[in-house]
């Protein structure tokens, strides 16, 4: 548990950006979609995933390479073992960044009640999965769940943004 707590903690670094920008520009996104002003809309979304992406690239590639060592030498040496979770975490937290804010999007614009569905259908997936894979391969198969599931919730959102208000919340 210890060791999957570290992973845990490290991979919200990868979402550090997200969070922030989320604080930022939600208030824009509920201004602009109001005003009827889509094109901005679009633009302030796109920007915002480039933005968080390209912050959480980085972090991601640094727990994938070498999360093991920082583990190691931050919380001691019996954490090294946390690189694998740490670094499918993380990956996990960058399919999350690479859609940038839609959650916030669709709360919003008022989307909020599909989202939190859309939240509590994933994390209800999460628990079977949990179960079937931590019995075989441990915290790494808890990552891995978590991961599938993060990523998973992301991309339902992104397809509800699509098709509910047109928009394409990627950094491309």
């Amino acid at each position: 548990v210890g060791i999957y707590r570290v992973a845990v903690q490290g991979s919200v670094l990868v979402a550090f950006g997200l969070q922030a920008m989320t604080a930022v520009v939600a208030p824009q996104f509920a201004r602009l979609y109001a005003q009827g002003d889509m094109a901005r809309l679009q633009r302030l979304i796109t920007i915002s995933a480039r933005v968080v992406f390209i912050t959480a690239l980085p972090v991601v590639l640094v727990f994938v390479l070498a999360g093991g060592t920082i583990a190691g030498m931050v919380f001691g040496p019996e954490f090294v073992a946390s690189h694998y979770p740490l670094a499918i975490l993380s990956v996990g937290q960058l399919a999350n960044t690479m859609f940038g804010p839609v959650g916030a999007l669709l709360q919003m614009v008022g989307y909020e009640n599909i989202t939190a569905r859309m939240i509590i259908i994933t994390a209800l997936l999460n628990i079977p999965l949990n179960a079937l894979l931590i019995l075989f391969y441990g915290a790494t198969g808890a990552a891995m769940a978590t991961a599938i599931c993060v990523g998973l919730l992301h991309l339902l959102l992104f397809f509800i943004a699509r098709k509910r208000l047109g928009l394409r919340a990627l950094p491309i």
